[in-house]
């Protein structure tokens, strides 16, 4: 399985288009090289302990809102669309007592989310104290931000500090609630996605489920994408794959996938290959890449002598392996910063770590010194 930054993408108009149009992009912009290499490893940190985001808001109704959105979901696959995952956790946002963060991808590709973007419940009191909820993308931020939180859902404690100023409202839907189910509508709104002049949306979740649809019309009144009338994409709990490990060094490992069984694991004087791009986490600067168009895979001996983050976060990988590596300051560059790659100093950074290589050292026969083995053809040190 390849592990690209292919991303699905769906009108920045609305979140409900998250599932029912998509398009194929890159993303990414050239680094320098080999950032990963310029320092060398540092101590492990001393443990720390993270809070985990919370719901502020003294409203009921908001909080069993939150409470009823808050989780994983999978839609099944369907005539002309793939299987689905949508998570959802609640995470800080300066300016307001309640944020959820979502993220929607393929189930093929949950590490490739096709939409993400932060919800909140808000009370209309204008409107007889209407319960709201508005939907918002990200703003003021670097295009890659939402590369480099992708799958944070799993550690939202590690989730970079925002304030209201890095959200742009997309829509606001009024919600009725019976017990714990929300349910809500908005009429028309404009969009040119899929042949569209103007979309619906409506939205349902608690209970045990959770649906966002979506209808396009065109000029003359025709559906052109969505469901159709009385019929709905509903998505219902289930427990990811993912393992994630939160070290007490505040190093999170997320592992997407832990590769080819059949092959062994890299240790000590393994010689490996790997893809890999890393952003500073609290804005999303893309700071370097190997998957740029005039890179090639990086390779290293077993065990590494790079950032101390890098280093514990790659133990133990095999061929396949992929993972997310959320490394605090003090396991990456430290109060130092890397100016060269203008990463500033205590900068948490991601990685995304692909393992597309691995080759155990040479064994010495009688008489000769043991070595590792020259690079694979074609690939750089």
């Amino acid at each position: 399985m390849k592990f690209s930054r292919s991303t699905w993408i769906v009108s920045t108009l609305a979140v409900g288009a998250l599932v029912t149009q998509a398009l194929a992009i890159q993303q990414g912009a050239a680094a320098p090289a080999n950032v990963a290499t310029a320092v060398p490893a540092e101590a492990q940190s001393a443990p720390v302990a993270r809070p985990t985001p919370a719901v502020r808001s003294e409203n009921t109704t908001i909080r069993s809102a939150v409470e009823s959105l808050v989780g994983s979901y999978r839609a099944n696959a369907t005539d002309d669309q793939p299987a689905l995952q949508f998570h959802a956790c609640v995470i800080d946002v300066a300016g307001l007592d309640n944020a959820v963060y979502f993220e929607v991808s393929r189930d093929d590709s949950p590490w490739a989310p096709f939409r993400q973007g932060v919800m909140h419940f808000w009370i209309d009191a204008s409107a007889g104290d209407q319960l709201m909820l508005r939907v918002s993308d990200f703003a003021g931020l670097y295009p890659n931000f939402q590369n480099a939180v992708a799958l944070l859902w799993l550690a939202p404690s590690h989730f970079p500090a925002l304030s209201n100023e890095n959200l742009r409202p997309l829509m606001d839907i009024p919600l009725t609630s019976a017990g714990k189910t929300f349910s809500g509508s908005v009429g028309r709104s404009p969009t040119s996605l899929g042949g569209a002049v103007a979309f619906s949306t409506s939205v349902e979740f608690g209970g045990g489920s959770f649906s966002w649809n979506d209808r396009g019309v065109d000029a003359a009144g025709k559906q052109v994408f969505g469901p159709a009338a009385g019929q709905s994409r509903k998505f219902i709990p289930f427990r990811s794959p993912i393992v994630v490990n939160r070290m007490p060094s505040d190093l999170v490992i997320i592992e997407v996938n832990s590769g080819d069984a059949s092959r062994e694991v890299a240790t000590d004087g393994h010689e490996v290959a790997v893809q890999y791009t890393g952003w500073v986490l609290a804005n999303g600067f893309q700071f370097d890449s190997s998957r740029s168009a005039d890179r090639q895979p990086m390779t290293f001996t077993v065990p590494g002598a790079f950032i101390a983050g890098w280093n514990l976060g790659t133990q133990n990988m095999r061929v396949g392996t992929m993972r997310r590596l959320v490394i605090p300051g003090d396991l990456g560059y430290g109060e130092r910063g890397n100016p060269r790659a203008r990463i500033p100093g205590g900068a948490m950074l991601v990685f995304e770590v692909e393992c597309v290589f691995s080759r155990p050292p040479k064994v010495s026969g009688p008489g000769e010194s043991s070595s590792i083995v020259p690079p694979m053809p074609g690939v750089k040190k």
